[in-house]
């Protein structure tokens, strides 16, 4: 199994970050939505191992966590862009 400590570490901070300004805020949605591409692909990557050993219950609730996540990835990027024309026009 891969060791999951370096993934919490680099979340860990941004679960207390406040951006004082916009410029600030597309920096760290930018690092959110990497973050989230990155556990999209995590999951992704155990899709197979889980439909051949995980049985259908386990499968179907999987690949709709993995849709989520690919969800929730590009909704922060398009956030991102967003939050980028917000800072652009003020």
């Amino acid at each position: 199994m891969t060791d999951i400590k370096p993934w919490l570490k680099a979340v860990e901070p941004l679960r207390s970050v406040g951006p004082a300004n916009g410029t600030e805020l597309v920096a760290v949605l930018s690092e959110v939505a990497a973050l989230a591409g990155r556990w999209s692909d995590v999951l992704d990557g155990l899709r197979e191992a889980t439909h051949r050993f995980g049985g259908a219950a386990a499968s179907a609730s999987y690949d709709v966590a993995c849709r989520r996540a690919e969800q929730a990835f590009l909704e922060l990027e398009i956030a991102v862009r967003d939050a980028r024309g917000a800072v652009r026009g003020a």
